[in-house]
This record gives structure tokens, C-alpha cells and sequence, in this order.
């Protein structure tokens, strides 16, 4: 399918959208008969030189082919930006579990393995996806998990106002180095996957207690985690909160994390822990720098500016107190 598409081709109804993403407005449509989806972006605020980057950064992602990503099949600039992407019949991650309230241990394995089999294969591809979380991972008719929005860093950045840090939407899932205007890293994407996997066992947003989601940064910087609710498989709890370890570097690689799901597959299924397995957090192997594609977050904001920044709001209230980290593990069999 041809990258630079002819936006006369496109079918669709512009009132009657999906859902609206982080930069861009989702419509289901046709192009040449098949099923897609079309996202528009918001192009009243995107500068020349952001289009520029979008065409850049949509030509990598058009090149990805993965089962867990989703695929994009080509984009149109006039008479304004937009992607044509594949069309995911059961929508969000978000609204399954919703709509899920109660999941089988097999399937929260499937769910977790999808997730992170589409990170391994971005970041194989030296590619951040910086976003991770239930909204952008979206379900196929089969109920394959497929992550989405990703790459687009600069057009997000663009169509966010300075008020909110640029990190609106995402507040939640967002790493303790990147508030603190550090690199993006692949294990930044990491913390922001243990989140996801967190979300498929408590079927919440994290941090759902929160007045207003600007403090919620300050909390995880205080050390506040998400309490694991007692129902979740004692190992898939000890693999989440290897995800948000504090130090990005004793957090592990998305290639651990599916080790990880591989060796203790039966044990995840079944809830129990075999006689040679442990509960403590697994060993790190020594890490070796990687540079992805391209790092597009610079956000140079300290603790203390940003605490600054949200009390000269009038619209702020009181700060929530940091939530105790950690929560209890139903009892579990061992197998000898």
C-alpha cells in the first residue's frame, strides 16, 4: 500500500469519531474498501517544521510489522495531516477492562505477553513509544493487543500547552526520571509497561484517588506505587514491581520482562510458585547505553519549579498524601 495516500480516497464521517488521542481525532473509514482508521491530527496548532517531523517519523513507523503493533498503512498531509492506520474492531485495552471486570489468569498472561512482545520489537527497532498505557494498546477481533500512538513525540509535544509540562494524558504512567526532565529511555517505557501490566490485574487507572492528576508526579517522586490488588498472581505482582523500580537501572530490559513471562508461565496461569522459583525481584543484568531513534523529550523541570508552577494555579487544591507502596498477595501453593 502506497505511504503518501490521496486524501480523496478516504471515506469517512468527520462528526462521528472513535475517540480522540493524544494529538488527533480518531474516525473509523474506508480507503479503496477496506476498514481503517483515520486519525486527524490537530493541524490548527502544528508549526512547519512539526509537519516536516510527522512526515519524518510517520515513514518509520510505516516501515514496522509486527503482530502487537498497529499497522500503519500510509498518511496524507493536504488537505490536512493525517494517518490511515488498521482498523481494531474491540477498541481500547481501557474499555475491555471495563467492560471485563473479571479476567482468567490465561488470559491476563495473553493480554501481558501482546503488550510486551509489541515494546520488545519497538525496541529492537531502537524506537521509544512513550506513551504505554491501556488507551493505547487496542484489541483486533480476536482480542489481540496491539500497541498504537507511538513515535509521533514531537507532534504530541505540539499540541500540548506549557501550563501542563506537556504531559497532559498521561500523568498516571509517567516515570519518576522523565518528571524530573531526564532522558527518555527504554526503561522509561518500561515503568510506563509495568503500569499497563498493573492496570490489567486492578482494571483502574493508577492513581484514580488523585484531586487533580498534577499532583500525581509529585507522589511517584515521594515514592508512591500502586497498591497490587490480592487477586493477582504472586509472581505477575513481583514482575510489576520490577517495572517501576525507582532506578531505571534496576528496572528490567523489555526482553527480561518476557524471559520472565516465558520461565513462570504456568506459575502466572495458575497462581502458584514453583519450588525453585522466588518471590524476591529478580537479579539485573549489567546494562549496556542504547540510543533510540530519536529522543524528542527535553523537559528541563525540577521538583521545585513544578511544585512552584502548580500552587501559583488558583484552580489547585491540597495535596493528597503519598499513598503506601505495596499491597498483599493472596496466599499462594507452592509446587515441590
Amino acid at each position: 500500500m502506497q505511504k503518501l495516500l490521496n486524501f480523496n480516497e478516504l471515506k469517512y464521517d468527520p462528526s462521528n469519531s472513535l475517540g480522540e488521542g493524544s494529538f488527533g481525532v480518531v474516525h473509523k473509514g474506508d480507503f479503496r474498501g477496506l476498514d481503517v482508521a483515520i486519525k486527524d491530527l490537530h493541524s490548527q496548532t502544528l508549526s512547519k517544521d512539526t509537519i516536516e517531523s510527522f512526515k519524518a517519523e510517520a515513514l518509520i513507523m510505516l516501515d514496522l510489522r509486527h503482530k502487537n503493533i498497529v499497522q500503519i498503512y500510509g498518511y496524507c498531509i493536504e488537505p490536512k495531516p493525517c494517518i490511515v492506520m488498521e482498523y481494531m474492531e474491540h477498541g481500547s485495552l481501557y474499555d475491555y477492562l471495563r467492560k471485563n471486570l473479571v479476567i482468567s489468569f490465561e488470559t491476563l498472561f495473553r493480554l501481558a505477553m501482546d503488550i510486551v512482545k509489541g515494546v520488545v520489537y519497538l525496541h529492537g527497532e531502537k524506537m521509544l513509544h512513550r506513551d504505554i498505557k491501556s488507551l493505547n494498546v487496542l484489541l483486533n477481533e480476536f482480542d489481540v493487543a496491539k500497541l498504537c500512538d507511538f513515535g509521533l513525540s514531537k507532534v504530541k509535544s505540539d499540541t500540548r500547552s506549557s501550563i501542563t509540562f506537556k504531559l497532559v494524558g498521561t500523568y498516571p504512567w509517567l516515570p519518576p526520571e522523565q518528571i524530573l526532565g531526564k532522558k527518555f529511555t527504554f526503561e522509561s517505557d518500561v515503568y510506563s509497561m509495568g503500569m499497563t501490566l498493573w492496570e490489567l490485574v486492578s482494571h483502574e487507572i493508577p492513581f484514580k484517588d488523585a484531586q487533580r492528576p498534577e499532583y500525581i508526579p509529585i507522589r511517584v517522586l515521594g515514592g508512591a506505587r500502586e497498591t497490587i490488588p490480592s487477586t493477582c498472581p504472586a509472581l505477575f505482582a513481583v514482575l510489576i514491581q520490577w517495572c517501576w523500580n525507582v532506578d531505571p537501572l534496576k528496572r528490567p530490559s523489555a526482553n527480561e520482562v518476557l524471559q520472565f513471562l516465558r520461565n513462570h508461565e504456568n506459575e502466572i496461569k495458575t497462581n502458584t510458585v514453583n519450588a525453585n522459583s522466588s518471590l524476591d525481584l529478580p537479579p539485573i543484568a549489567p546494562k549496556q547505553t542504547q540510543s533510540p531513534k530519536s529522543d524528542n523529550i527535553n523537559q528541563n523541570m525540577s521538583v521545585t519549579n513544578m511544585e512552584n508552577k502548580l500552587n501559583n494555579n488558583n484552580n489547585v487544591g491540597k495535596e493528597l498524601p503519598i499513598q503506601t507502596i505495596g499491597g498483599s498477595i493472596m496466599p499462594i501453593t507452592r509446587n515441590n
